[in-house]
Order: structure tokens, then sequence, then C-alpha cells
């Protein structure tokens, strides 16, 4: 049985507007992305840094600051009490007050940039409670204990300032504050970036393990394939702004069909390998002057003479595997 589709976006494109001087440069960072993201499931996004994987998370959450902009498409959101919304229709007092932390929270890159250096761990907490969902006296300090545990943190952190802490810790409090409201879409952006091996493997556990209990749906944005191989259900693999191929992890890492999906694999070392690995040929290309055609076929090594001319649709090879490449189009 299919769980339900909570999530979908709907030819999304946008990017940034950088002014210098009299002119003003238009940075095409996300392009007519199609997307349905079912319930109790973790979808990851990769692909090369640049790419515009974190853009695509910031305007799912609605977080649109100058230089960033909308210009086009749709973000349906299938609320808890089940009201379908338009999330680009919300002004962004209106996603404060019914969106964020109770429907869908963000676990930035950076905890410390995050984190108010000028309070204690205990009122972050606070802040949230009391204003998002009206917790005060001992039944709020009932729920951050609660939470805390969760995270492998005692009570002693509520006492200290962000700077006091670890970066391991400050991330498990940011990881905290955004499970406090129970929200049922968690976006994962980077989430354990400057990171040691050990403490990352413990991060991303606990996630994995809060996703298995609550059922709810993480979406997790990063390079690291490895991590996609651990955590992932979906793979969403993006290329300079376009989604070039969707399927499950298992056919995503076994059985990759766009040639940039191959790539970035065929670059990750392996144990039994011990050959230099290659990297992928060239350089991302300038989205304020993207390629015509397929945006991967300069760099491509299979590509044919209609990459450079048509834009390629996406193509459904298989149940949930879809790839927009013309080496598999009927021409």
């Amino acid at each position: 049985m299919r769980d339900e589709v909570i999530l979908s976006i709907k030819e999304l494109s946008g990017g940034y507007l950088i002014r210098h001087d009299e002119t003003q440069k238009y940075i095409d960072a996300v392009n007519n992305i199609n997307l349905t993201i079912e319930e109790n499931q973790i979808v990851g996004i990769a692909g090369e840094s640049g790419c515009g994987k974190s853009t695509l998370l910031r305007m799912i959450y609605g977080y649109i600051k100058s230089p960033l902009v909308i210009s086009k498409g749709q973000i349906i959101l299938k609320k808890k009490n089940r009201e379908i919304v338009d999330l680009l229709k919300y002004s962004e007092e209106k996603r404060k007050n019914e969106i964020w932390w109770k429907e869908m929270s963000w676990i930035p890159q950076n905890s410390m940039n995050v984190l108010n250096p000028t309070i204690k761990i205990k009122d972050h907490f606070m802040e949230i409670l009391k204003h998002h969902l009206k917790r005060s006296g001992e039944e709020a300090d009932k729920l951050i204990t609660e939470y805390l545990s969760a995270m492998g943190l005692s009570k002693d952190v509520l006492k200290a300032f962000p700077h006091q802490l670890s970066g391991g810790m400050r991330q498990r409090i940011v990881i905290a504050l955004a499970l406090l409201a129970n929200p049922q879409i968690i976006l994962a952006d980077e989430p354990t970036t400057a990171l040691d091996v050990v403490m990352q493997r413990g991060i991303l556990q606990l996630l994995m393990e809060y996703q298995r209990t609550t059922k709810n749906t993480i979406i997790i944005v990063t390079h690291d394939l490895g991590i996609h191989s651990m955590l992932s259900d979906q793979v969403i693999i993006i290329y300079a702004g376009k989604i070039v191929e969707v399927g499950s992890a298992e056919v995503i890492f076994e059985n990759p069909a766009h040639p940039y999906t191959a790539a970035l694999l065929e670059s990750l070392p392996r144990l039994e390998n011990k050959n230099l690995r290659e990297g992928i040929y060239g350089a991302p290309p300038d989205l304020s002057n993207p390629p015509t055609g397929c945006r991967f076929h300069p760099r491509c090594p299979k590509a044919i003479s209609i990459c450079g001319q048509q834009e390629p649709y996406q193509i459904l090879l298989e149940k949930e595997h879809s790839v927009a490449c013309w080496l598999y189009a009927e021409r």
C-alpha cells in the first residue's frame, strides 16, 4: 500500500537576482522542478556543490530573502488536518504562524549561525514552546527534557550558551528544536557538515530512529552519496538546477541511468578498488547563461547531437524510476 503524497512541487523555478552597479544578473538556480514526496520516507537530494540543492530546500520552506526570488511554480502541502494548501500563496508571517515548526521544520547547515549567541540554550527551547506551541511551566520543562534525552544530551546544556558547546552538541540542539513540535516534514540541509565521522554517524542514526518512530518525512540535502546510501529511501539527483534522475536508493546506486549519476558514483572510493578514482570532466555551467539542451551535455561522455539542441524530458524507465536523458527517449 502506497503512502499518501504530502508534498507536491510543480514547475518550480527561481534563482538569485544579483545587482552590481547599474546592471543586474539572474542566476538560474532551480529550473522547472516537478516532484511528489510521500509521507513516511527519507528522501535524499544529491548533486555537486552549487547545483541548487540548498536553494530548493529554502524555497520549499519559504525562507525567501533577497537576492533569492521565485519566478513560478506551486508547492502544494497536505497539512496534518488534511487541508491542501499552496505554500507560495502564503505570506512569510502566515508561514511562521501556521507552517513553520508545526507542519514543517528546517535543520540548516551551520548550527552556530542559527543559535542566538546571546541567550542560553533553554531560552531557545522556551521561545518555540511559548510562541508556537503555547506551552510553559512544568509541561514545557518535561517536553524539553524528553527531547534532550532523545538527542543524548543532559539537562545541563540548558544552562550553557551556544559557544560553550561542541559542534556536535550544538547540532543535536538544533535537531531537537526542529523536532519539538513533531512536524510532518523535516528539511535537513547538510546536517552533518563540519562534524567528524563518528559524530556524523550519531546524528544520522538519530534522524533514522526519529523517522522510524514518528513515520514523518525527512528531506535531506547532502553531496555525500555515502549518506544517501545509508539513509535515503528515494534519491533525487540534481544537476545545474535540473532534476536528472529520480529513483529508489537501491536503483540509483545499483543501476544508475543518467550519465551524470553514473559519473558521481564512479568518483566514489571503494575499499576493494585501490585505483585512483576519476572525477567528472569539466566544470558545472555558468547558470547566468546555461547551455541549451541538456545542461550536462558539454561534460557528458555519451552526448549525441540532440543533447545540445533540445532539453530532455523525464522518461519513466520503471516504477518510480525516471531519468531526463535523450539516450532513453524514442526519437
